[in-house]
């Protein structure tokens, strides 16, 4: 009874093959040459093709931020001057303003521009500090997470425990 069943077993995967084999494959994307932007996938590839551009231009905004930070930090650039060219990049893309005025209403750009120069500037400082602790092993006692919550707590800012 089970040589019976396996042959069953073999001859449906064998037909499941054939049947497979034979009936024409239908493409994941057109054949045509249709312009982006037209529907389905080649719309998909536009989008992908505008994110990716998207993305670089984050990546060139973040770089050149960590740059007037670690500057201001090394003394080559003043608070004033760090802040003109972060206006400058929130400039070049608009939805940076909007995001900086909705996440501290009442304050002028230069304000928001102000206040984002020193959060660059202190996280550059503690990424330093980190990477100094972990080839040196050492921790210091400003590091602790009661000091951080205290740090936090005057700044208004949340730290979890």
């Amino acid at each position: 009874m089970r040589a019976f069943w396996g042959w069953i077993l073999c001859a449906a995967s064998c037909t499941v093959l054939v049947v497979g084999a034979v009936l024409p494959r239908r493409d994941s994307v057109p054949a045509s040459s249709e312009p982006a932007g037209r529907g389905g996938a080649w719309e998909e590839i536009a989008r992908s093709e505008e994110l990716g551009g998207q993305a670089e231009a984050i990546v060139m905004r973040r770089s050149a931020r960590r740059a007037v930070a670690a500057d201001v930090i090394a003394g080559l650039t003043t608070l004033e001057q760090a802040t003109e060219r972060f206006l400058e990049l929130n400039r070049l893309h608009p939805e940076c303003t909007t995001a900086l005025r909705l996440s501290n209403p009442g304050t002028s750009d230069a304000e928001c521009a102000r206040r984002q120069v020193l959060e660059h500037v202190e996280s550059a400082r503690q990424e330093a500090a980190a990477e100094t602790a972990a080839r040196t092993g050492y921790r210091r006692s400003a590091d602790t997470p009661a000091n951080q919550r205290t740090r936090a707590d005057a700044l208004g800012a949340r730290v979890s425990p």
